[in-house]
């Protein structure tokens, strides 16, 4: 079972390194890691560059947002297995090893692992419950896994029309946010069960916004859910 780890960066010189850092040093080595540097205006590229082989660099320049960048990654990806993480995240030893596991199993079209969100006690909470507290609170819940922590088959993923299609779908249903990931993990399930995968565990630094700032996005967000929950069938 080959993987190819992707990782896509926008102006992330702060936190790029750890996060090539801990991929270098997984219990499960990955086949090949793949740096996706889009629309970088700091020295993010040049850090990427001075690890040479270790890792493959990829420049990419053109339209904004994530949805390109993570086009473009899986493009370059030669394996199968594809496992996601972001530039600003970081992962635990066993993050791959734990997060591809699920995937042997031909029923399973999906696996999240879990997210602890650093910086400010809002941010923290709001991760603890969403991955470990909701399940148990919320009648209504269910599990998609997030952008910065997630991995899948390449060819489900050809399969599902790839990230352009979700790109017009967002467009169609008018969201406040991206929503790439809620999309692409309930367009998975179309194709076999999404799973979570509580120890393949990352950390990422969350939007210092403020208080009034993380209101507003919990607000934006449950809009754009409520749409694409209606979109896919489920009751929200």
């Amino acid at each position: 079972m080959k993987i190819s780890v992707l990782v896509v960066a926008h102006n992330e010189e702060e936190y790029i390194a750890k996060c090539i850092d801990s991929l270098l040093v997984q219990t499960l080595v990955p086949d090949e890691i793949i740096i996706v540097c889009h629309n970088c205006s700091d020295s993010t590229p040049e850090i990427v560059r001075s690890y040479g082989a270790k890792v493959k660099l990829v420049e990419y320049a053109g339209p904004e947002g994530i949805i390109p960048a993570r086009i473009r990654a899986f493009a370059e990806a030669r394996n199968e297995m594809i496992a996601c993480l972001d530039g600003d995240s970081s992962a635990c030893k066993n993050w791959l090893k734990r997060l591809v596991e699920p995937l042997k199993n031909s029923a399973i079209s999906g696996v999240g692992g879990c997210i602890q969100l650093t910086g400010n006690l809002r941010a923290r909470l709001t991760s603890i419950g969403f991955f470990f507290l909701d399940r148990f609170v919320n009648k209504q819940y269910k599990f998609y896994f997030w952008g910065a922590n997630f991995a899948c088959r390449k060819s489900d993923y050809l399969k599902l029309g790839g990230f352009e299609k979700i790109a017009n779908l967002k467009k169609s249903l008018q969201l406040n946010y991206t929503a790439e990931d809620l999309i692409f993990s309930l367009s998975l399930e179309k194709l076999g069960k999404v799973v979570f995968a509580p120890t393949a565990l990352v950390w990422s630094p969350a939007a210092e916004i403020g208080s009034f700032g993380w209101e507003e996005r919990r607000k934006k967000q449950n809009e754009d859910r409520k749409k694409v929950f209606e979109y896919f069938g489920l009751a929200k």
